[in-house]
Formats: C-alpha cells, structure tokens, sequence
C-alpha cells in the first residue's frame, strides 16, 4: 500500500488518472473514500491525489494535537513528495477549511482552488452536532446508531426520506475496515472547533470556485456566500436541494462543476 513518510509520520495515499495534478482534501473524518462517487469520472481529465487525513483511514495515529493549519501543511508536503507542479485543490468541508490555508499561506504551491460547502467558522450547532457524535462515540455507542444521528445533518431531505439510502448509509459505516479511531477524531474534531479564518480570508487571491448545497445544515449556504462575496474574483455554484455532502449526493453535478471551473482559461 502506497505510504509516504511526511516529516515524523507516515500518510496513506492513492493516485488515478492522467492529465494536470488535481489534490482532493476530504472533511472531518472522512478517508479518501469520501470521494468514491466521483473519483473515476473526475479522473478521466485530471491526476488525481487523494489521501487519508491525520486521524482517519490507514494513515497511521498521531499521538500530538494538530491543527487545519499543520493539516495544510502536510497537503503542501504531500505536494513536493509527489513533485506536483501547483496542482489544483479542492478541499470538501473541514477540507474547505484547509484549501482556504492553503491559498493563503502557500499560493505559490498551488493552481486553482476549489472550497466545496466549508465555513468561515463553525456555527454553534454545527459544533454542538460534531462534539455530542464525538462524545457519544467515546462512550462507546455503537457506529450504527452514530450514524443514524448524523444522517439529518450531512443529507438533504429527500435522502432523509429514503430508506433505502439511509440504510446503506448506515451499513457503510458499520461495515468500514478502517473506522476512525476516537482519539484520531477529538484531534481532528479540536482543530476544526478553532479554524477561524474571518480575520484573513479576504485576503485570498487564488479565485477559488465556491460550491454550496442549499440544504447544508452543517455549513449553510450564507458561509459560502460570505466566501464568495469578500474573496476577489470568487465564483459561487449553488447545488440545489443537496445537503452538506455534494459529492455523495450529485455526483454528476459536482463533477460538471469542476470540470468546467478547472478547464476553463
């Protein structure tokens, strides 16, 4: 299995495709399976880079605290390991977050810049939703239940409404050979509740293609309104009658979305 070894730690990642580098960064405690729906299509026009977050998936446990500051850190080291010439990013929730560091701190590393329905900062729901699943999890409630508390909050109403759906929702989880661990996730879940880019993100010039999803309830829409408003030359595509996980639930129209925006001049 593909691993490279990132300052003290060792990261899991995959690659698909051929054509310019494209870097996908997946949310809060999400692996890169996050973007299984949509990985053999998008990779029909673009190098595809994925990889297993700092607490998630096969990447290996990291016993010290962190931030979406060191994460953006570890995409850029991620970047010169694999000699990838300013790839493209596109970062999904708590990966929106990072692309956000990363055009603001490293815009000499990368291309252009996707932020797929992330936040300016948590609002208090949100953070109460991640923190009561997090301290559920620690209690030892079983994956299954986890999961069907989630499901209002990451899923538009029509998917709340199927059963079908929700059920193999549920049975994903359950059934995932590589489940978060509970330290893994209060690190991750710790770096999340204090990303707070209100002071800077004005200052991005990357101009980055904003995506939200009209039934968001985790990252509602008017974050990425703010975003595309005080970002210079931004660009914002609403996902109708999606929830937070766009690249689940419209597939087809997510990829649309960044094929357009990453191959137009």
């Amino acid at each position: 299995m593909p691993h490279l070894t990132l300052g003290n730690e060792r990261f899991y990642y995959e690659t698909e495709g051929k054509g310019p580098p494209l870097v996908l960064i997946a949310g809060y405690s999400c692996d890169l399976n996050l973007w299984s729906g949509v990985r053999e299509e998008l990779a029909r026009d673009f190098q595809l880079v994925l990889f297993d977050h700092r607490g998630v998936g096969k990447t290996e446990a990291f016993k010290d605290s962190f931030t979406i500051e060191t994460m953006a850190e570890d995409v850029v080291h991620l970047i010169d390991a694999l000699k990838l010439e300013r790839p493209a990013v596109l970062g999904h929730s708590m990966g929106g977050g990072i692309v956000q560091v990363l055009a603001h701190r490293f815009m000499d590393k990368i291309g252009k810049t996707i932020i797929a329905q992330a936040v300016i900062k948590l609002t208090p729901a949100a953070r109460a939703a991640l923190v009561g699943n997090l301290n559920l999890l620690q209690d030892g409630v079983p994956r299954k239940r986890l999961a069907e508390l989630i499901i209002p909050w990451l899923f538009s109403d029509a998917l709340i409404d199927n059963p079908e759906f929700c059920e193999l929702f549920i049975r994903l989880q359950e059934e995932n050979p590589n489940p978060a661990t509970p330290e893994g996730l209060a690190r991750q879940c710790d770096a999340l509740m204090k990303f707070d880019s209100r002071s800077w993100y004005p200052q991005i010039k990357t101009a980055p293609l904003i995506l939200a999803g009209d039934e968001d309830r985790l990252c509602p829409p008017k974050s990425a309104e703010e975003l595309a408003a005080k970002i210079p030359n931004a660009r914002l595509h609403v996902f109708r009658g999606v929830g937070h996980v766009s690249p689940v639930e419209c597939p087809q129209a997510f990829c649309e979305a960044v094929r357009s925006f990453l191959k137009r001049g």
